[in-house]
């Protein structure tokens, strides 16, 4: 790093070499940030003492003597780093035995596959759905059913394309055919209608 005095990048007849700041209000005196820095101790060091860091496989090649394994690898890089690393002469400083070291991480695996074959599978069970009574229709009748009885076309079916109420079909202990569709219901005319001739089934009766 370059220290520069007071304005040397500002103006050019100053200069870029460095004089220290004397004035009562200067501002890199002061320490103020962005104001420029002045030397002191900490900015510069020798390489010699940077320690290099392993972090794959191809750094084990380059590196040679003291050295530091990354904390960043996972589990299963880190066993093959350090087998690598044990037929050599790297010395890690962060790990004081390296066969230690893979045994500790090989069964931390076992375990964790024993753990993960230990838990039991839970089956699932089929629940049977009961027809609701908007389902049943004053017929007998289930929407979908599928008559058992088969002829040369495949199934059984009437004019309307709907199962009839026929003794091929199977019925349930409820009484109705599962899976059948709904036949043509009493329009309001027809209720009506037979409303009327029941009015007049009773006042006949009356008399």
């Amino acid at each position: 790093m370059k220290f520069v005095r007071t304005d040397g990048q500002t103006f050019k007849q100053l200069g870029t070499k460095w004089r220290r700041p004397k004035g009562i209000h200067n501002k890199m005196r002061w320490c103020k940030r962005g104001k420029g820095a002045s030397p002191a101790i900490g900015y510069s060091r020798s390489e010699k003492k940077i320690i290099p860091v392993i972090a794959n496989m191809n750094d084990v090649q380059k590196i040679k003597g003291d050295a530091v394994l990354s904390s960043t690898i996972g589990n299963k890089k880190r066993i093959e780093i350090l087998e690598k690393i044990s037929k050599t002469d790297i010395k890690l400083l962060n790990v004081k035995d390296v066969q230690k070291e893979i045994q500790k991480l090989k069964e931390s695996f076992e375990k964790r596959k024993k753990s993960h074959a230990k838990k039991p599978v839970v089956e699932k069970k089929e629940v049977k759905k009961v027809p609701s009574k908007e389902e049943q229709n004053e017929g007998g009748f289930v929407k979908g059913a599928k008559p058992l009885h088969e002829d040369s076309s495949g199934f059984v079916k009437n004019d309307g394309g709907f199962v009839k109420d026929d003794k091929s079909l199977h019925e349930d202990s409820s009484g109705f055919v599962k899976g059948a569709k709904p036949l043509h219901e009493e329009s309001k005319e027809e209720k009506a209608k037979k409303e009327k001739e029941f009015k007049k089934q009773v006042l006949e009766g009356k008399k």
